[in-house]
């Protein structure tokens, strides 16, 4: 349990001093390609109805969560296996990618100057660079 905090501090100030690393595609972006490829699947599997359609969210939802949360955790359980010291480095840099916080306040920050600078246009794909 020590190393799991530490992980969650050390990831977090790596994160705040490094920000997200642009070499590694982030976490975020590989959920947004799992949802539209489930959500084409769906369409196709369910009724163009509403029952139809809560029903393919619903099963989009449970899919979704279960892989994103399964993946890591299976990940993080073999490595485990080998050495408590690998799932260590593994969970740090998980933190570090998932919480992004330096990259999330340099890029809301270009919102505010966006905005602050009266351009809408540009505050507005600034937003679309984090939530893309």
């Amino acid at each position: 349990m020590k190393l799991r905090a530490l992980a969650l501090l050390l990831g977090f100030l790596i994160a705040a001093l490094l920000g997200a690393p642009r070499s590694i595609p982030h976490p975020v972006i590989a959920i947004g390609r799992l949802i539209s490829a489930l959500a084409k699947l769906l369409r196709r599997l369910f009724p163009a109805t509403p029952s139809g359609e809560r029903a393919a969210g619903g099963v989009l939802w449970l899919l979704t969560v279960t892989l994103s949360g399964g993946v890591p955790l299976l990940v993080l359980r073999l490595a485990a296996r080998f050495s408590p010291w690998l799932r260590f480095a593994l969970e740090t840099v998980m933190v570090w990618q998932i919480l992004a916080a330096r990259s999330l306040r340099d890029e809301s920050m270009k919102v505010c100057d966006a905005l602050r600078e009266g351009d809408l246009e540009k505050s507005r794909y600034a937003v679309s660079m984090i939530v893309g």
